[in-house]
């Protein structure tokens, strides 16, 4: 603990202060939070990125806030990121101001320090409960910028914020961001032992939408059968398949990415063995 301590305290005064050098190189990096749906009382997941990145990252600095208490962050976790067993993990959690900040520190102050190289990667995966008896919304994550002034040049800042090898470099990412969509409860059927099935075919409409770099399509399934789900951009050419195959009956959820796709109007076609059906949507980066 006091090991923990003392990284924390060093590397506050490194990172916190405005005696820390910050861009001195062209730092690319933005940090992306996912979009999630949700029913009541479900719990859910969603991962924050660092993509673009263009340097060897040795501390990481996250805060960010949810827009409603009708969600509970119950975790967060490190495990599957990008950070390795030189590293460890800092949360601070409020559910009451509903805010989280998330610190990557190296687990030893050695020189140079330990880093994680990647261009893009999972940072971090956040673990939320959605209260039994809510309404349809959208719950924004988003991030926390603040500046308090300790007297003369001495700052402490709440922000994202990543650091090189060197400890006295900070560079300051982009950031997008993500949240969960909490829909409307399904009803239960007791007497299909407690599974409810949908009565038709359909293709919803993506979310978010317009949206960027990914977006969630959800479509129902009234019986078992073959189904393909596919993408096309505005003049017809094909762009990827993202579903194909046989499936039970039920509703399924599927993520599109388009990081490496130009903004524009795409088109989704599902085909199912009661027919097709069409939907558009729009990227914007």
């Amino acid at each position: 603990m006091r090991k923990a301590l003392t990284i924390l305290t060093v590397l506050a005064l490194v990172l916190g202060t405005t005696t820390a050098t910050v861009g001195q190189i062209s730092y690319s990096g933005i940090v992306t939070v996912d979009s999630a749906n949700a029913k009541p009382s479900e719990s859910v997941s969603v991962k924050v990125w660092l993509r673009d990145n263009n340097i060897d990252v040795s501390a990481m600095t996250i805060p960010l806030k949810f827009s409603s208490s009708d969600l509970t962050l119950d975790s967060v976790s490190l495990e599957g990121t990008v950070w390795g067993a030189g590293f460890a993990g800092y949360f601070v959690v409020d559910n009451d101001a509903r805010f989280v900040r998330i610190t990557i520190l190296p687990g030893d102050l050695v020189y140079p320090l330990p880093s994680a190289s990647f261009v893009e990667g999972v940072v971090a995966e956040l673990f939320f409960s959605v209260g039994a008896d809510v309404s349809p919304q959208h719950v924004t994550i988003d991030s926390v910028y603040a500046d308090s002034s300790l007297g003369g040049d001495v700052h402490i800042y709440t922000r994202i914020d990543v650091s090189d090898n060197s400890g006295t470099q900070v560079f300051l990412p982009g950031f997008r961001p993500g949240g969960i969509q909490i829909l409307s409860p399904t009803g239960i059927d007791d007497d299909a032992g407690g599974l409810s099935l949908p009565a038709d075919y359909a293709l919803e409409q993506n979310y978010p939408n317009p949206f960027n770099p990914s977006t969630l399509i959800n479509y129902s399934l009234p019986t078992a059968g073959f189904v393909r789900l596919d993408v096309f951009n505005i003049l017809g050419q094909y762009v990827a398949t993202l579903e194909t195959g046989h499936r039970e009956a039920g509703v399924y959820r599927v993520e599109f990415d388009g990081t490496n796709l130009p903004s524009g109007i795409y088109f989704y076609r599902l085909q199912h063995d009661g027919g097709s059906a069409t939907r558009k949507m729009m990227l914007v980066k």
